[in-house]
């Protein structure tokens, strides 16, 4: 079954605010942790540690379709090449 226009828009554009909210909110943790935190435990490199991670995972969420090959069928805004769509794929 073929889906419609408006699906893969949907598909395209929802991870955007997802992962805009995700990335915001882990920047803020590590701001948090980095800058205002008095004790430096095990807990809060812990943390620190995956927010690290959570904001790499969100960029790379951010950009899904843009790094598509351009013409790629069935999937809408995919604006890059084979060499961005390798780039994502390592990440």
């Amino acid at each position: 079954m073929a889906t419609t226009v408006g699906q893969q828009m949907a598909v395209a554009i929802a991870p955007k605010f997802t992962a805009a909210a995700s990335a915001i909110s882990s920047t803020t943790t590590i701001f948090l942790i980095t800058c205002r935190s008095s004790e430096k435990r095990t807990y809060h490199r812990l943390v620190l540690g995956m927010s690290m991670c959570d904001l790499s995972a969100s960029a790379a969420w951010f950009f899904t379709t843009w790094p598509i090959p351009r013409g790629t069928p069935g999937v809408y805004g995919a604006m890059g090449n084979q060499q961005t769509c390798s780039a994502q794929a390592f990440f």
